[in-house]
């Protein structure tokens, strides 16, 4: 695989009113494969390089910032974002369960259709976040493209399957120098590719992060996932057919250490 990207942005941010922000963001990113494509729609066959084609990908542009943002609502520490827009939970560049809403695409776009409510308790250190996302396959059902999103092999597609879910997320940071996460997300697939998937999935789970002294950040998160989903991804070892549903009973967790110098 050889090739290169050309991701270009403009962006915009207005505030006609104090606490109201309009913002948005425009995005295009054209390839030029130097080799064979390795990715649907400009390969018809994916890692079949006989079907493949090269040169310039033009792709299309997508609008991947369009959200209305209000702050300090009735003059309380409340805000409500609207809108499309890229939502990142977890220790910053090192997100886990909630980063990329378009995994198709690669890193050209990481939006949510979402509305995200966050409330600040001050007195006792809590925030609150509470998200409702609705996240379609298609690139330009919601918002249209700039350029076709079809090609004569194909269409293209940010996720392989419409999703719905909520999710709620507290962090506090009432303990000195730690920071304490907890969150429930739930989750609703309706398969729209062929190597998509129908689920209803719900994940519990929490974090610590702290500097115990200036020079040392650890993080520690586990949760834990259940649910049922139905796939053609799985083998006949674990289901009997591609159409019937598994349980999903699952959990993970990740845990690192970071420790650095300051050059004086």
């Amino acid at each position: 695989m050889d090739y290169f990207r050309f991701r270009g942005r403009f962006w915009v941010s207005v505030t006609p009113v104090t606490n109201l922000t309009l913002n948005a963001r425009l995005a295009a990113e054209p390839r030029e494969w130097m080799t064979p494509a390795t990715t649907y729609p400009f390969s018809p066959k994916p890692y079949e390089p006989s079907t493949a084609n090269s040169g310039l990908e033009w792709r299309y542009g997508i609008v991947d910032t369009l959200n209305v943002k209000w702050d300090n609502i009735f003059d309380q520490p409340l805000s409500i974002t609207a809108g499309r827009q890229d939502i990142m939970l977890g220790d910053a560049g090192d997100w886990w369960l909630v980063a990329d809403g378009t995994p198709n695409d690669g890193s050209w776009t990481m939006y949510f259709d979402s509305m995200r409510m966050t409330y600040a308790a001050k007195p006792i250190q809590t925030t609150f976040d509470v998200i409702y996302l609705y996240q379609s396959a298609r690139p330009g059902d919601w918002i249209p493209t700039l350029g076709s999103t079809e090609t004569e092999n194909g269409k293209y597609y940010v996720t392989e399957q419409n999703e719905q879910g909520v999710i709620l997320y507290l962090s506090n940071k009432s303990l000195k120098n730690v920071q304490a996460d907890g969150y429930f997300i739930y989750k609703r697939d309706h398969k729209s590719l062929a190597n998509g998937d129908n689920a209803d999935i719900y994940t519990i789970g929490g974090k610590i992060t702290g500097t115990p002294t200036e020079n040392w950040f650890y993080s520690v998160e586990g949760a834990y996932q259940f649910g049922h989903k139905q796939d053609e991804t799985v083998g006949a070892d674990y289901v009997n057919s591609k159409n019937d549903w598994r349980q999903i009973d699952a959990y993970a967790g990740k845990a690192n250490s970071v420790t650095f110098s300051r050059i004086r």
